[in-house]
């Protein structure tokens, strides 16, 4: 009985210490980076230029990687987002908060075996905009979002190209099991 209680409070600590590491930030980043290249735990994006990383959801799956991350311009104006875990799932860190936002617009459709969803998500004080796509596979499993969010004073061709690129750098690191 004493050893149960002994391996239960160790594993309390264990979980304890990871959920205070992964709510500080302070992961090392080598676990991350690679060269130029964010590596989470199920994809791997390249790092576009003058943009900062903001590791956001832990990965479900993988010690020390994340399912999403968030890249911010140095004038913290724009910010892109990429959210795809080993598994299915859904972010917790872009949920809409209808206190403070609204969907502006929100369009999709079926295609090659998966839900496209597009939507955009406007401040209700107008001072902001975020635009996401999302593809899950129609068997459940695979799910990738990403997307940008700007100052409303900030033109979308201000950042065009670097966010193409930023998409078109993304790539799967494993199969979804479906």
């Amino acid at each position: 009985m004493r050893a149960v209680r002994f391996i239960i409070l160790a594993l309390t600590l264990i979980l304890s210490a990871k959920v205070v590491i992964a709510q500080s930030g302070e992961v090392n980043q080598t676990s991350y980076i690679d060269g130029l290249n964010f590596v989470g735990a199920a994809f791997t994006v390249e790092i576009p230029d003058g943009f900062s990383i903001r590791p956001s959801l832990p990965s479900t799956s993988q010690d020390g990687k994340f399912d999403s991350v968030i890249f911010d311009r140095a004038d913290g104006q724009v910010s892109f987002y990429i959210y795809s875990p080993e598994f299915s799932g859904w972010p917790q860190d872009i949920m809409m908060n209808p206190s403070e936002e609204s969907i502006l617009s929100e369009t999709g459709d079926e295609s090659g075996g998966y839900v496209h969803t597009w939507w955009t998500i406007q401040s209700l004080s107008g001072d902001h905009l975020r635009t996401y796509h999302s593809r899950s596979h129609l068997n459940g499993g695979e799910v990738v979002i990403i997307g940008f969010e700007r100052s409303a004073n900030v033109p979308i061709d201000d950042f065009r190209d670097d966010y193409i690129r930023f998409k078109s750098s993304f790539s799967r690191l494993s199969p979804a099991v479906n």
